[in-house]
């Protein structure tokens, strides 16, 4: 093919890409490879046009390269942040990632922002986006998934909060006072059924009883700390953990203690002296 041998540039690119338009899927490939190093927009636009031909071997073509110049990356970081479907956005994703490390921090925050926007309306495409984040910088991205956190919980948008804290927590190296905000906010949106059977399938008291297992973990100081956990939520904690036995029980009166100390009058009070009665502990 007399094509082969003729060099392609900047200057004669647009000729060529006349040819991404072929109905025969080798005359595309044939293209994409000649492209491949041109770098500009106009290129990369036509690359991302082919992102959704049936012929998985010119996708992946265009993916590698898309995914090795700046402008081709960020053709496709537009394209996956429009996408409409999840699977596609797990696709660019994933192609992204070879290239996570070359991204500005103006363009991990753009992720970021449309991420907790997908994560907010419950929408699955959240997913890869936080997943390319990790990739990109996982320290960047946990960090901002705290403030996210902190900043809803002090808003006292708790279920939103905990819906941030949850993902944190996924992370195997999610810190104990990560999970401490997970379980305390958490209290936030309990019934505070004191049923036993709504007790045991509590989530925050489930965490409560996980950070228990850390004897290095101040559980019962940073109890005392969160000042913005009322009454009630405390004496649910206490009743529940004064029921159990070693470690978690002596918890357990402690925070009613804490209830007493604080709401000594109060109706909370008098059961919390009660409780720490009927099992004796005091």
């Amino acid at each position: 093919m007399i094509l082969k041998k003729v060099p392609v540039g900047g200057k004669n690119a647009k000729h060529w890409i006349k040819l991404l338009d072929a109905p025969d899927v080798a005359t595309r490939r044939f293209a994409v490879e000649k492209l491949h190093g041109v770098e500009n927009a106009e290129v990369a636009r036509a690359m991302v046009g082919q992102l959704r031909h049936p012929d998985r071997t010119l996708r992946e073509e265009a993916l590698l390269s898309l995914s090795g110049y700046d402008v081709g990356r960020s053709a496709l970081l537009e394209h996956m942040l429009e996408a409409d479907d999840v699977d596609r956005v797990w696709l660019l994703a994933r192609a992204l990632v070879r290239a996570s490390k070359d991204f500005s921090t103006a363009q991990r925050t753009k992720i970021f922002t449309q991420a907790t926007k997908w994560h907010d309306g419950k929408d699955r495409r959240a997913a890869p986006l936080l997943f390319l984040l990790h990739e990109m910088d996982h320290a960047w991205t946990r960090d901002q998934l705290e403030a996210k956190a902190q900043e809803l919980r002090k808003k006292k948008k708790y279920a939103d909060a905990i819906g941030y804290y949850k993902l944190l927590a996924q992370d195997p190296a999610c810190s104990e006072e990560t999970r401490f905000e997970l379980a305390a906010t958490g209290l936030k949106e309990s019934t505070h059924d004191l049923s036993p059977d709504h007790r045991q399938s509590d989530p925050s008291l489930n965490q409560f009883t996980r950070l228990l297992q850390n004897a290095a973990f101040d559980l019962l100081g940073h109890i005392n700390q969160a000042k913005w956990l009322g009454p009630e939520e405390l004496f649910y904690v206490g009743f529940h953990f004064a029921e159990q036995t070693h470690r978690a029980k002596e918890f357990g009166k402690q925070v009613l203690e804490l209830v007493v100390k604080r709401s000594p009058k109060t109706d909370l009070g008098k059961q919390a002296k009660r409780k720490l009665k009927s099992e004796g502990l005091t």
